[in-house]
C-alpha cells in the first residue's frame, strides 16, 4: 500500500547516493540509477567518482539514439564535433 508521505522524492540522480555509498563501502564498480537520461547529470556523476556507470533505461527507450545525441550536444573541448556518430548516420546530425 502507498501511503502519501511514505515515499523517496524523485528527482534526477536521487538514488545516485545510494551507488556512493556502496562503491565506498565496497571499493567494486557500481552503476548509478535514477532518472540520468540528462546527459549534464550522468557526466557529472562519473566525473566526480560518484558511479562507474550510469543507467539511462527511460532515456534510451525515448531515444534510442540517446548516445549519439548526448554526444553531439555535449562536445568536448578536444573532440571532434561527429566523433562517434557512424558515418552512415551523419546525415541526420548535419
Amino acid at each position: 500500500m502507498n501511503r502519501k508521505g511514505n515515499h523517496p522524492s524523485i528527482f534526477a540522480g536521487y538514488q545516485v547516493d545510494f551507488a556512493r555509498k556502496v562503491k565506498q563501502a565496497t571499493a567494486k564498480p557500481v552503476i548509478a540509477v535514477g532518472m540520468l537520461d540528462n546527459p549534464s547529470v550522468a557526466d557529472h556523476i562519473l566525473g566526480i567518482g560518484d558511479a562507474d556507470l550510469v543507467a539511462v533505461g527511460r532515456g534510451l527507450l525515448r531515444d534510442p539514439y540517446w548516445v549519439l545525441n548526448a554526444q553531439y550536444q555535449q562536445n568536448g573541448a578536444d573532440s571532434q564535433e561527429m566523433q562517434f556518430v557512424p558515418r552512415q548516420y551523419v546525415r541526420g546530425f548535419v
